[in-house]
């Protein structure tokens, strides 16, 4: 039965590569362009019953030397990538079936699919370089430059990986995984710097942040999400499935401290972001990072044995796929909706859309909970399986990994803060804020037949939310043992997620029912109560009055950053409390008075300008100030009771 689904997924691959060189030619017209979705959907209902199937079978191609096998082979992992790869694929021809770029969309989906179901180091490397090359035509000079760099780091990785199972005096190794997982132990500690230059351009790691967030901004949205899926699976490929049994420790405290540093960049940039795309561009990225410390985790286990705390990790990135992937799609979709509706995708001219797209932002609601570290979403599940490895670590006594450990926790809860703060800011002004433009003031709603569309997409994630021991058990069940080598995490219920160690449960369901219950009451109080908002501006602002200079994510000249607090003090130095007049004068008479208010003023200043200049180093040196603070608690809260 799977050898005939994977031969099902060889004939859609060629028939979207055939249809993407217009090889396969289809119509038009409206009768055909509503049939396009039909061969991804195809796809996905195959990936699904490879999922169910549960083995692996194989299409063995002779390549390398004589006796070598490789070819095509179908595993969990690849089932699984595949399903969300044809979601994308699906949502995307249903979104925009007259886009002129179908044709490089549907040649990238026949490359990337190679990939997921390639059974050797050949075939995977062939299929991850036309992928990261394709789509570099439609992104510029510099896109095309970082997937130049990218399919030439999976060159690299493959020939690396091939290289231990080359016999004496052979040029050709035998790339087969059966092989490659025996011998990938020897690869050596240039395998995961090529994995890792081959997969940031891709996922947004850092320095290739600017890139990613251009894609999400301007690009086709399935340019930047197909991306992402193959450099996410890339990850796993190369450095859980590919790289040997036990892999080097500092390969993954390298992916740790990596993933942290481009998070935290990512969430300061999107707090500073000033178009809407631009956002979800620096989240997305923000939460690929914390995917890359997963996986980093994962390794880090796997070094020092600690199989449940590997599968742990496992079961986080797992949790954080489908929330990148596909809410992260429709959440691009929706806002690029918004910016055409509304005329401009700058902060600074969206506003009030709460009022004139009423639908399109409750739709917008769903992808933004998922994505938000905040209950019941994806990522609050994720973060709180990533706190529980580290906590549940067998760390020394009170020292210098107790110190690196606190410092991984605190930087996991400043990512999530950051992603949450930079969701909010959105929301606040494009969709709570008040009308800025006439354009925007009547913008037309999304029809509510356009949840037809985005409801598949987002079935997934919220599946992966609310059930999240379901989702597991047919992700990280089949795929982990697809890639895990041995790793098992903790079994967990249908709708609950389990510590590693201890009895520490996440229900994210009741939470889920809390929170509807409470929307609920309040809309309903409201209908009961017949409240409306006075009318206190011009008609075509919606009855929004002008926010106060300090209501925070009320107008984009006074947002939250970290250079706002230069802006703060400056207008501080106005405040009477500066003249000499009052206390300071009585205490130290007029003439000292002024001197130090002159010296205060100056300082003040020259803090102002630090802030305004070096605000994220300012912030970074506050943070580690607090980090020595709550190391004494942390201490005691690990200390034996």
């Amino acid at each position: 039965m799977n050898l005939m689904i994977l031969i099902g997924l060889v004939l859609v691959g060629i028939v979207h590569a055939l249809r993407g060189a217009s090889y396969l030619v289809l119509s038009r017209s409206g009768a055909t362009t509503k049939l396009r979705p039909i061969l991804p959907l195809c796809g996905v209902f195959l990936c699904i019953a490879g999922l169910i199937d549960g083995w692996s079978a194989g299409l063995p191609v002779p390549v390398g030397y004589a006796g070598g096998e490789g070819g095509l082979a179908l595993g969990p992992i690849g089932c699984l990538f595949s399903l969300m790869l044809f979601a994308i694929a699906a949502w995307s021809d249903a979104d925009e079936p007259a886009d002129p770029t179908a044709g490089w969309r549907d040649l990238r989906v026949s490359a990337i699919l190679l990939s997921l179901i390639a059974g050797d180091a050949f075939l995977l490397g062939c299929g991850a370089c036309l992928a990261a090359l394709l789509p570099t035509r439609l992104l510029g000079r510099r896109a095309a430059r970082n997937g130049v760099l990218a399919a030439f780091a999976i060159v690299g990785a493959s020939v690396l990986l091939c290289a231990p199972a080359a016999p004496f005096g052979s040029l050709l190794a035998d790339p087969g995984f059966a092989l490659l997982r025996e011998a990938g132990g020897s690869a050596g500690p240039l395998l995961p710097l090529l994995v890792v230059g081959a997969a940031a351009p891709l996922l947004g790691l850092w320095p290739t942040q600017g890139g990613f967030r251009h894609r999400c901004a301007f690009a086709p949205p399935w340019v930047a999400l197909s991306g992402a899926l193959l450099g996410q699976f890339l990850l796993l490929r190369f450095l859980l499935d590919l790289a040997g049994p036990v892999p080097s420790a500092w390969w993954g405290g390298a992916l740790v401290a990596l993933g942290l540093f481009g998070a935290l960049r990512a969430g300061v940039s999107a707090l500073d972001d000033r178009r809407a795309a631009g956002v979800v561009g620096r989240v997305l990225a923000l939460e690929n990072n914390l995917f890359v410390v997963a996986v980093g985790f994962c390794l880090l286990a796997r070094a020092n044995d600690l199989p449940v705390l590997s599968g742990t990790a496992f079961d986080a990135a797992m949790l954080l796929s489908p929330a990148v992937l596909l809410g992260g799609l429709a959440a691009l979709g929706l806002v690029r909706a918004m910016e055409r509706e509304a005329g401009s995708g700058l902060l600074s001219r969206l506003g009030g859309l709460i009022r004139s797209m009423p639908f399109a932002c409750a739709l917008l609601a769903v992808p933004f909970l998922l994505l938000a570290p905040l209950p019941p979403g994806d990522d609050f599940s994720a973060l709180w399986l990533l706190v529980q490895v580290v906590l549940a670590a067998p760390l020394p006594a009170p020292g210098g990994v107790a110190v690196v450990a606190l410092g991984v926790l605190a930087l996991l809860f400043a990512a999530a803060a950051l992603a949450a703060a930079s969701l909010l800011r959105f929301g606040w002004i494009a969709v709570l804020g008040r009308p800025r433009t006439p354009r925007g003031a009547a913008a037309t709603d999304l029809a509510p037949i356009a949840a037809r569309r985005y409801a598949p997409v987002l079935f997934v994630p919220a599946f992966a939310a609310l059930l999240p021991g379901g989702w597991l058990f047919m992700a990280s069940g089949r795929a982990g043992s697809d890639v895990l080598l041995g790793g098992e995490g903790p079994r967990h219920p249908l709708v609950a997620l389990l510590a590693p160690v201890g009895n520490g449960m996440l229900a994210p369901l009741p939470i889920a029912l809390l929170l509807a219950l409470g929307v609920a009451l309040a809309a309903l109080l409201a209908r009961s109560l017949n409240l409306r908002a006075e009318r206190t501006a011009p008609v075509w602002e919606g009855g929004a009055a002008p926010p106060p200079p300090w209501l925070p994510f009320g107008d984009p000249a006074t947002q939250i950053a970290p250079a706002t607090l230069g802006l703060a003090l400056r207008q501080a130095l106005d405040l009477p409390a500066w003249h000499p007049s009052g206390r300071l004068s009585s205490w130290l008479g007029a003439s000292q008075a002024r001197r130090w208010s002159a010296w205060s003023r100056q300082g003040a200043v020259w803090l102002a300008r630090v802030l305004e200049r070096r605000a994220p180093l300012v912030a970074m040196l506050l943070f580690g100030f607090g980090l020595v603070l709550a190391a004494s608690g942390f201490f005691d809260m690990r200390a034996p009771r």
